[in-house]
């Protein structure tokens, strides 16, 4: 027929899957995905209704309705996944003990040396974000297959765990009660200026999608800032500040109490429960600090936010090395220029903080040394600026 096409999502799953995977080389395993998880197809629809069977013919030979018999269109393609790797014994889809398909069986990786980096690259590996949290078998219990991998060695960077160094297969020297286990963050910032904020999205059901902002306040921004890994304290913005989204509305009426780790322990709405459009979709800021009236992205007054409200600082001691934490700590090179006497305008918000003393290396403003919050002896014209440098790039 000479032509590329697509096969249609009706009756896909992962027996069809896993034959078209091994038809290409890739093992016995696949995952069957459906209703466009990647782009949309521009050839020709040639198969509908597959249903393979499992007993070894090819996937055009299996239970179709025909070469170019079909009721769909190019947004109902079949898709599949022949990733080796899976979690298990889980409380959720994305955490829990990871096993390796290898050699026709499913088995395990010890944990010597694994750590987040590790994780990272098995999260990025099952299509979830670039962050991972290395987890033993305290939480997900032992396995009971082959041990495949001891002592590998990933830089975090890798696309998927057979690109690290140090796969032997079977050479080990532990036993199941080192399984190795992940976390994967389920949860990414988009459309932000800066690496920490954006609008909240979360991956469900194979899909990412977006949470509607009804009850969305700062206790929820907070656990949503603790489950990206940048700490206990967001700030909740609204009507689709970073833009609308464009996939399902997962969840509405998020309630947390603001001190859980992950934002799917909060209370909400059944997953696509909703009653709202994608104008109402929740933001995040994970940045407790903010730069204002400066003529520039990099430049400004210095605001912190604690307690419910931003505020000013006071220049007694302000120096380059305060002015570096706060760079680093917007996401810029973490060095910058400071300057004191409202050059960029007086607050008209509360002055939290006086006598501020870094070191220079220290990632937020609050590590360093000062007269606690709210104790100062200064006015409004005393507020300190910076003039940060160049902007860093995200790797996420």
């Amino acid at each position: 027929m000479g032509q590329w096409g697509t096969i249609c999502d009706d009756g896909w799953d992962d027996n069809d899957a896993s034959e078209v995977c091994r038809q290409l080389g890739y093992g016995d395993f696949g995952i069957g995905w459906q209703s466009v998880q990647f782009d949309e197809g521009s050839g020709k629809s040639w198969l509908d209704d597959d249903s393979y069977s499992g007993s070894g013919q090819q996937i055009e030979n299996s239970g179709s309705g025909g070469w170019e018999e079909h009721n769909c269109d190019q947004t109902d393609y079949a898709g599949v996944s022949c990733d080796t790797v899976r979690l298990v014994e889980g409380t959720f889809s994305h955490e829990g003990r990871v096993e390796i398909y290898h050699d026709g069986e499913w088995g395990t990786i010890c944990s010597d040396k694994w750590d987040d980096n590790h994780a990272s690259v098995i999260c990025r590996q099952l299509g979830y974000s670039n962050i991972g949290t290395a987890i033993g078998t305290e939480m997900f219990r032992e396995g009971s297959g082959p041990i495949w991998l001891d002592d590998i060695s990933c830089s975090g960077l890798e696309s998927n765990i057979y690109h690290c160094d140090g796969l032997e297969w079977e050479n080990y020297n532990c036993g199941h009660n080192e399984d190795a286990g992940v976390s994967c963050g389920i949860v990414r910032l988009v459309g932000g200026t800066l690496p920490r904020e954006g609008r909240f999205e979360i991956y469900h059901d194979g899909k990412w999608g977006t949470i509607c902002d009804d009850y969305w306040d700062d206790k929820d921004a907070s656990v949503a800032c603790r489950h990206l890994g940048y700490g206990d304290n967001g700030i909740a913005l609204h009507r689709a500040k970073f833009g609308a989204g464009s996939g399902p509305i997962w969840l509405d009426n998020v309630d947390c109490s603001g001190s859980e780790k992950h934002i799917d322990y909060c209370r909400s709405n059944l997953w696509g429960q909703e009653n709202c459009e994608h104008n109402e979709d929740a933001g995040v800021s994970c940045n407790s600090v903010r730069l204002v009236g400066g003529k520039n992205w990099n430049e400004g007054r210095v605001e912190v936010y604690h307690n419910g409200e931003w505020g000013t600082i006071c220049n007694y001691g302000w120096d380059d090395n305060d002015t570096s934490v706060i760079c680093r700590q917007l996401g810029y090179e973490g060095s910058g220029i400071a300057t004191s006497s409202a050059i960029y305008g007086e607050g008209t918000v509360k002055i939290w903080l006086d006598k501020v003393d870094c070191t220079g290396n220290e990632k937020n403003i609050d590590e360093c040394g000062n007269t606690g919050w709210g104790n100062h002896n200064c006015e409004p014209r005393e507020d300190v600026g910076v003039l940060c440098k160049r902007r860093q790039q995200s790797l996420v």
